[in-house]
């Protein structure tokens, strides 16, 4: 054998234990933070797309209200004269025929309210909350059953609207003199036999998600103002003021 050959062979030589394990540690800590960012970027993910569906679900909620609410009371226009003066239907019986275009009830021990709109549909083709024709009379109840919020229409089968409700209160603005508007709860106007005089119709919803995380902030406002615990869930609240154009100011 040559001495260039022997010389070539002593050149090399394999790497020793601590480079081995030098090396095995870099791509353990490579590995590691690899997984971290894209665990990370999943829960981030998994988080913004949890809120972006309470936000829609509360837009969905207030608007589905806002349909109700401004409609409840309204009646038929069944003609009009040579000088200008319509006339309406006067068959409209309110909700459940007691003659109230707006209902209630409080729930019990801050239990989430019910709350109920009537009107008298101006076509045929009028729709209830759940898309279902109406006929003579178009009521609508929401409440909350098992977290959801739920719709009864004219098919008296109620439908939940929106998942993930943590609470939903209604308020009345009453009005209680010729000057005065007083905001009451469901029991209050009740009590007063008001419910002909409510003027508007204030709704609270208050959604949590379901993706843990950490949302910015450990403690959330409810609708009735008090502070509470998100226990590291996002909280959205909804809340709106819906005037019943029909009955007045």
């Amino acid at each position: 054998m040559c001495n260039r050959d022997i010389a070539a062979r002593r050149r090399q030589h394999g790497v020793t234990l601590v480079e081995l394990l030098v090396g095995l540690v870099i791509g353990l800590l490579v590995v590691t933070a690899a997984i971290t960012t894209m665990l990370l970027s999943r829960t981030t993910a998994a988080a913004v797309s949890d809120m972006t569906q309470l936000q829609q679900q509360g837009s969905f909620a207030l608007r589905m209200f806002g349909t109700q609410a401004r409609q409840a009371g309204s009646v038929e226009l069944t003609g009009e004269n040579d000088l200008g003066a319509v006339s309406f239907d006067s068959t409209f019986t309110g909700f459940n025929g007691t003659g109230v275009a707006v209902s209630g009830t409080e729930g019990i021990g801050g239990a989430p309210d019910t709350v109920s709109f009537s009107n008298q549909p101006s076509t045929a083709l009028a729709r209830d909350c759940l898309g279902n024709i109406a006929g003579a009379r178009m009521d609508s109840t929401f409440s909350v059953v098992k977290g959801n919020l739920r719709c009864q229409g004219a098919s008296g089968l109620p439908q939940p609207l929106v998942e993930n409700v943590a609470d939903f209160q209604v308020w009345y603005r009453v009005k209680t003199s010729p000057s005065s508007i007083r905001r009451m709860t469901a029991e209050e106007v009740d009590d007063a036999k008001l419910w002909n005089a409510v003027r508007s119709v204030e709704i609270c919803l208050d959604l949590q998600g379901t993706e843990t995380g950490d949302h910015g902030r450990s403690t959330h406002v409810d609708c009735d103002g008090k502070v509470v615990p998100r226990k590291g869930l996002p909280r959205v609240l909804f809340r709106n003021v819906f005037d019943l154009r029909t009955q007045g100011t």
